[in-house]
């Protein structure tokens, strides 16, 4: 069968949600879809419950790996997709009902290589917290669409939000990182596109709650997100250097605020130390990096250069506040 597009899942113990998820693909109308699952060794009972919808709908397919994390899981469910269009979800997140259809028809009157809309963050029961504001945009031409993502103009960081023509992929590795991994693949791919276009439709649900990602205790795997900056730099100081001063901002912006959480964090004293020293190190090199003038950044960043551990200390005292004031 031919597909329209092809909705690719990575699953990893998310029973809870998996079932709305699925079902906010399947009743969509007016557009032929085919569903990718791929288990990143789920533990839980997530796989069964996709078995089960599998036996019901042809168009889903399951496939499975050891836990590699998402963004290898990404990979292999677009090695196996076989619709000209993919669109990527979480498995704990939702779609508005015929949302698909309504997409599809736009990106390919518009013959677009990237289509991108707003989502809202939700809770845990689907309760409506805020929302993206992308604002209507075309983009054309591959540099232009480089620099546009680059520079952080009227984007999202994140896959889940788009629907991406699957030839852009082509000779784009997925990274192994634990976090940013977003940030660097829509890099690479944005340099693969001839044309992205924006709209302002609230479209998709990103559910926030306390085992998703971002809500989980700091690690070391964290630093993650300077290091996926860092490759990034790397690629534009060789392909394209008008570009690598974006790619700096954006580790000396990351090195800062990780170094607090991790300042902050319940880690090993030991462990902690030695993360805040690394940031610190990336922070400073590529904040003096002649690719990188930063004359205009804030005060908290300037005075992070000048004093680091004051800054820390600050955020410290904060938290320990906070936590006088919830037990009061």
């Amino acid at each position: 069968m031919n597909y329209d597009v092809s909705v690719i899942i990575p699953v990893y113990n998310t029973e809870k949600f998996l079932g709305q998820c699925i079902d906010s693909i399947i009743h969509q109308k007016g557009v032929s879809i085919e569903i990718v699952i791929v288990d990143d060794g789920s533990t839980d009972n997530s796989m069964t419950l996709c078995r089960e919808y599998a036996s019901s709908f042809e168009n889903i397919r399951i496939f499975s790996q050891e836990n590699q994390g998402p963004s290898k899981a990404r990979e292999l469910g677009l090695l196996k997709s076989r619709a000209p269009y993919v669109l990527f979800m979480d498995s704990d997140d939702y779609i508005a009902e015929n949302s698909i259809c309504r997409i599809m028809d736009r990106v390919k009157q518009q013959d677009t290589d990237i289509y991108q809309f707003n989502f809202a963050f939700v809770d845990e029961k689907g309760v409506f917290i805020k929302q993206t504001n992308l604002q209507p945009e075309v983009v054309v031409g591959k540099l232009a669409c480089t620099q546009h993502f680059i520079k952080d103009e009227n984007v999202s960081q994140c896959l889940v939000n788009k629907i991406f023509k699957k030839e852009i992929f082509r000779d784009v590795g997925f990274s192994d990182f634990r976090y940013s991994e977003d940030f660097y693949l829509m890099s690479m791919v944005a340099a693969n596109s001839r044309k992205i276009v924006t709209e302002s439709d609230l479209i998709y649900s990103y559910r926030q709650h306390p085992s998703s990602a971002v809500h989980r205790p700091f690690s070391t795997t964290r630093l993650d997100a300077v290091r996926a900056g860092k490759t990034l730099f790397l690629h534009y100081e060789k392909e394209n250097p008008a570009l690598s001063k974006y790619a700096a901002r954006y580790i000396v912006r990351v090195s800062m605020d990780l170094a607090i959480k991790a300042y902050i964090s319940e880690m090993d004293r030991d462990i902690k130390i030695e993360c805040c020293r690394v940031l610190i190190e990336y922070y400073n090199y590529f904040y003096r990096s002649p690719a990188s003038p930063l004359s205009r950044q804030g005060i908290k960043m300037r005075l992070f250069r000048i004093w680091p551990k004051f800054v820390l200390f600050i955020y410290s005292a904060r938290k320990i506040l906070h936590n006088l004031r919830e037990i009061s």
